[in-house]
């Protein structure tokens, strides 16, 4: 009797244990099944930007933007940029995502030109140490000068510029309105962070990350792994899981893959056809292109 009368305080203790835990344990499974894991979408963008570069970014952006789980997200950029109006669409696609949660950009190799434009979008930037960064400007073309007036008898037209748009200096007035335009969004998101006057930027000089870092082109020196606790410190969270929102909207659709690269741009400026010579780049040319 009194072996049995001292195990009866255990079993109670473990009789308690049991039904007092076991509900504690179930609502941390309901917990975990009824409250997900934050996460936090990588955008990979590497590419020239086209017009259909705003699609293709676009869907991406509004993806990890209405899911409700993505807290952060993470741009991972490597683009000399391309042409003026795409370029200024991502960038303000950029900053309305940005209205909605935190943006952090990470710049592989190049981020020059429009790629440093979409960059100065982001709450924060990361660069490596040899990450080339800057290059703010336009390039374009002159229209020949036989094309400022149209001379054929089988034509007429309301007014000496109605063919060719404007005068070669009206051009040259719209391509600093360009270049104005860039600068002046550059210094409304990077502000105080900036350490270098309008003068030095406007030379489209291109820097290296380590130079940009000082001058307040970007924030800070490291790889894309740096960037994710970033986000994470933006988003107010810990416990993360990481999700590629490149493969949640497009999988392994390859036809899907934004395809362009300076090879591209450099056939299209080199041809005759005023359709592509006549427009606006925010782009950054490597030297041996621009001897070819």
């Amino acid at each position: 009797m009194a072996q049995t009368g001292s195990r009866t305080p255990i079993r109670w203790l473990a009789y308690l244990a049991f039904w007092g835990l076991l509900p504690l344990a179930l609502g941390l499974v309901l917990a975990g099944l009824l409250v997900p894991v934050p996460k936090i979408g990588v955008i990979r963008f590497e590419s020239v930007i086209w017009g259909g570069s705003i699609s293709y970014l676009g869907d991406m952006l509004d993806r990890a933007v209405a899911d409700r789980n993505i807290r952060a997200i993470v741009l991972e950029i490597d683009s000399p940029g391309g042409d003026v109006t795409a370029t200024e669409e991502l960038h303000f696609r950029l900053l309305e995502a940005r209205k909605h949660k935190p943006l952090v950009v990470t710049v592989d190799y190049l981020a020059a030109s429009g790629g440093y434009y979409m960059a100065a979008a982001g709450d924060y930037v990361y660069a490596k140490p040899a990450s080339l960064v800057g290059n703010i400007g336009v390039v374009s073309f002159l229209p020949p000068i036989d094309e400022q007036r149209f001379t054929s008898e089988d034509y007429v037209s309301t007014g000496p510029f109605k063919f060719s748009g404007g005068s070669r200096g009206d051009y040259m007035r719209q391509i600093e309105l360009a270049k104005g335009a860039f600068l002046e969004s550059v210094f409304a998101q990077r502000q105080d962070r900036l350490k270098v006057d309008r003068e030095m930027l406007s030379s489209g000089e291109i820097f290296m990350g380590m130079q940009a870092l000082r001058l307040g082109l970007i924030d800070g020196l490291g790889a894309n792994s740096e960037a994710l606790p970033k986000a994470a410190e933006l988003a107010r969270i810990r416990d993360y899981e990481v999700v590629d929102v490149n493969a949640l909207v497009y999988g392994d659709d390859e036809e899907a893959i934004m395809w362009g690269s300076s090879d591209a741009i450099q056939e299209a400026l080199s041809s005759r056809d005023p359709t592509w010579r006549q427009r606006l780049y925010y782009l950054y040319l490597a030297p041996e292109k621009r001897r070819q």
